[in-house]
């Protein structure tokens, strides 16, 4: 009887599992971003009720609290005009089920230590590839501008700026910059842990699939001129190669592995360089005496700086005027304490500061600004206690790190929670996440002592 109890609980768990792999996909194709009541009743049934217990959980609730009375105070419309309370409340309840999602996953357990899988890793990134794989597609079946740059794209899922006639219906290339970091992430994940991945039953193709992806994705960004996207990338790429290289010591694959990227870029340059110092006969002038032939060299068609992002980070390096705005946001914050400073200018024309926090604290005033600040501090001290935690296994420490990788950096610098309320969603179901495993690292310790 308890074996059969056991197999239908493991049977329910496993297709909870799914269902919740399926509700991350259909939220990252962003097609019922203005049907979210539909996505969020499906979710739901998919929460494990018991995890509102936790003390993080509390947390949250307090801040979403906070952010609807500060909407209230702000504008009674809320209570008699439907279309604005369903803009309002609706997100809200959405960034609160995906906090709930994330403590509701299953982490799985091998002997003494808390482990990754392939389920992990799929409810972690699911929701950031279906996004990416659908721009893939945008760009191979829509007429695209040729080269892209950095007004965005069209794309083949809702897009408020078509529907609004901004930004000629493209899709801005900051917030597509949102999905394409954490995509590319996936490059370097899986280059030098391809190994371990295999172990936990992922595919060749379905590995080779997901590098091609994100090297695609990366591209992209480099068209775009998205530097936030190739600057994070190549800090994430030097994260795991160093990790790597403390971890195996292989220091004749890395090695192997840097000489075939830096010979091939060599490569391409001597043949530039030889080919350019070719001259190509063009024609002749033939006189009574001589003859004259014109010549032309040709121009190297390969170049560091023709690419768009090379282009841009060697004229502007990673200086940028909004750093400059955090000062005046502040002020603003604290001159609309109870929230109202959004039509406030942190600079001539600018009135979004772009940093989540201090963005939130000037519309919505200082207590949501303190609370949202208080849990993104709390999930900062659970991860590093997952990362030195040698109950954790590394494959899952750096997943959930490089995730934090991308998105504290994407906070600092951009208005996510006014510009893409389901990307913020996505944030606390991480959240959630790794309030999940601090949980189950903190059970694991406890029952550690009390054997010892």
């Amino acid at each position: 009887m308890n074996k059969l109890l056991i197999n239908i609980k493991s049977i329910f768990n496993d297709s909870r599992h799914a269902l919740l792999l399926f509700f991350l996909l259909v939220l990252g194709t962003h097609f019922l971003d203005f049907h979210l009541y539909v996505i969020i009743a499906f979710g739901l049934f998919l929460v494990d009720w018991r995890c509102v217990k936790y003390k993080s959980f509390l947390l949250v609730l307090f801040f979403i609290v906070s952010v609807y009375i500060s909407w209230i105070f702000l504008d009674l419309r809320i209570f008699y005009q439907m279309e604005l309370a369903k803009q309002v409340l609706l997100p809200g309840m959405l960034i609160l089920l995906m906090y709930l999602l994330g403590l509701s996953l299953k982490i799985k357990k091998k002997k003494h230590a808390i482990v990754s899988d392939k389920r992990i890793f799929y409810s972690l990134f699911v929701f950031v590839i279906s996004y990416n794989v659908l721009i893939v597609w945008s760009y191979f079946t829509i007429p695209q501008d040729n080269p892209l740059s950095g007004i965005g794209m069209y794309v083949c899922f809702p897009n408020p700026y078509a529907s609004s006639n901004i930004n000629g219906g493209h899709l801005i290339s900051t917030i597509l910059a949102y999905y394409l970091t954490l995509m590319t992430f996936l490059l370097p994940l899986i280059l030098f842990y391809f190994s371990k991945f295999k172990k936990q039953g992922f595919y060749n193709l379905e590995l080779f699939t997901l590098l091609a992806l994100s090297v695609f994705i990366l591209y992209l960004s480099a068209l775009m001129g998205r530097r936030t996207v190739v600057v994070l990338f190549i800090l994430v790429f030097l994260f795991i190669f160093s990790i790597y290289f403390f971890e195996y010591k292989n220091i004749k694959k890395v090695f192997i592995s840097l000489s075939v990227l830096v010979t091939l870029f060599y490569t391409v340059q001597v043949y530039e360089a030889y080919r350019v110092g070719i001259p190509e006969t063009k024609g002749i002038i033939v006189t009574e005496n001589f003859i004259v032939p014109i010549v032309e060299y040709p121009e190297a068609r390969f170049s560091i700086e023709s690419i768009p992002i090379f282009s841009k980070l060697a004229h502007q390096g990673l200086k940028d005027s909004r750093f400059n705005w955090w000062e005046k946001s502040f002020t603003i914050m604290l001159a609309y304490p109870f929230g109202g400073g959004y039509d406030e200018y942190v600079a001539p024309g600018i009135k979004l500061t772009h940093n989540v926090w201090l963005d939130m604290g000037k519309d919505l005033g200082i207590l949501p600004f303190i609370l949202f600040f208080l849990v993104t501090i709390l999930h900062i001290y659970y991860l590093v206690r997952i990362f030195f935690s040698g109950y954790i296994e590394n494959l899952l420490k750096y997943q959930l790190v490089v995730i934090a990788m991308g998105i504290f950096a994407i906070m600092l610098i951009e208005p996510i929670f006014n510009s893409d309320k389901t990307f913020f969603a996505y944030i606390f179901f991480y959240f959630g996440v790794v309030s999940n495993v601090y949980v189950q690292l903190k059970n694991k310790q406890e029952t550690s002592l009390e054997e010892a």
